[in-house]
């Protein structure tokens, strides 16, 4: 018999998440709650599915850099089977839904930083599935895939997606997000879509390897990228387009921002000059980014975050 709305509401199972704080705020948290009620009624084994299924954000430097077949070849050759590739809107508040209780430790700078990368280009959503002969026993799809996918902060190994990916000059350009663990599955997908586009998301899994047909990461590489100008990552060319495009009245900004890059301190904040990147016109945008994620990348959390 199904179990009750009210059945569902309750702490979350041992095999969701590893940790109780996590456990604690979504318990509490809309987005897992509207998820979790519908992945029960869908799904009929929500253990087994969603421990065997997850899914990749390809973010919008992945597109912009001409890297997302690399990227989905990586995950097939590490396992995974790709289900299907959905457009999704990464604006400013989904970011900070999907990153909420590690955003609140964030200065300011970087949060608009955030929100002029994303501004850039289109994003999507790849669903996956784990093969399996690949599964690890008592390792999610979700652990195993973020446990290679390499941080965002500190070093990475050799082997992880984000250093083969290359030309990742800002822990801002990390290419891809992947859930942690089956909790953050289900709430993210409560983030990424509504009620019906989300009913259609776990029917996909509920029914998965029903015999179609795995799309060809060859085209999904050309359909997402198919009016998309591509775009590189250096630095120095990104400031001398602003420096040839920027006018006289704007160059004393331009030598705060070297000033920064180089160093030295100024007494204009970080934010000022975030804020002035973002409202500069004439500069294409993903130089404005990149610019803007390399002055941000030295800033360290405020606070400790919620989770």
């Amino acid at each position: 018999m199904r179990e009750t709305s009210s059945q569902r509401d309750c702490p979350l199972d041992a095999w969701l998440t590893g940790s109780a704080a996590k456990a604690g705020r979504y318990s509490d948290d809309i987005y897992f709650r509207e998820s979790w009620d519908q992945a029960c009624e869908l799904l009929p084994d929500p253990e087994l599915i969603l421990r065997a299924y997850t899914y990749v954000l390809i973010k919008p430097e992945t597109v912009a850099t001409g890297r997302v077949e690399p990227l989905l070849t990586l995950i097939r050759d590490r396992g995974y089977l790709l289900l299907d590739v959905l457009p999704v809107v990464l604006d400013r508040h989904r970011t900070r839904a999907l990153w909420q209780y590690q955003l609140n430790a964030a200065p300011l700078a970087t949060l608009a930083t955030v929100d002029l990368i994303i501004s850039c280009g289109p994003t999507a959503i790849a669903l996956l599935a784990e093969e399996p002969g690949a599964r690890q026993p008592g390792v999610s799809a979700s652990e195993r895939l973020s446990a290679m996918k390499g941080g965002s902060f500190g070093p990475r190994r050799p082997t992880d997606i984000r250093t083969l990916l290359g030309g990742g000059t800002t822990r801002l350009f990390s290419y891809l997000h992947v859930p942690d663990e089956p909790a953050d599955l289900v709430r993210e997908l409560g983030i990424w879509f509504d009620d019906t586009a989300r009913h259609r998301v776990y029917r996909t899994l509920a029914g998965a390897g029903a015999g179609a047909p795995e799309p060809e990461i060859a085209e999904v590489a050309r359909r997402l990228e198919r009016d998309v100008s591509v775009t590189d990552l250096d630095l120095d060319r990104a400031l001398d387009t602003v420096a040839r495009t920027v006018a006289a009245a704007d160059e004393a900004w331009l030598r705060q921002v070297r000033n920064w890059l180089s160093g030295e301190r100024e007494a204009i904040t970080l934010l000022d000059l975030v804020r002035w990147l973002s409202g500069l016109t004439g500069v294409p945008a993903w130089d404005r980014a990149l610019i803007a994620a390399h002055l941000v990348q030295p800033q360290t959390p405020e606070r400790a975050p919620l989770l």
